[in-house]
């Protein structure tokens, strides 16, 4: 985990309920889009093109993530752009 956000989730738990609050991450790292919170949500051209949650975002590879954001934007964007970003 990045240092830096273990940091922060470990300052807001101790001080928070984890229901208590709502925290908005915006990365273009997919591991970390995958690996935090309990709600993942990708946008396109303005749009939100992947709202995935619960089992089905526990269960998601970067990989899987790229392959549908290919399929449900209609954009070859789903390139090395993202995955070195």
């Amino acid at each position: 985990m990045n240092d830096k956000l273990f940091i922060i989730k470990k300052i807001v738990l101790s001080h928070f309920p984890i229901d208590f609050f709502i925290i908005m991450m915006v990365t273009h790292n997919m591991k970390d889009a995958i690996a935090h919170g309990n709600r993942l949500i990708m946008m396109y051209d303005g749009k939100i093109v992947i709202d995935v949650q619960g089992e089905d975002k526990k269960k998601l590879t970067v990989p899987q993530l790229l392959e549908l954001f290919s399929k449900v934007s209609g954009s070859d964007e789903a390139d090395d752009k993202l995955l070195l970003s």
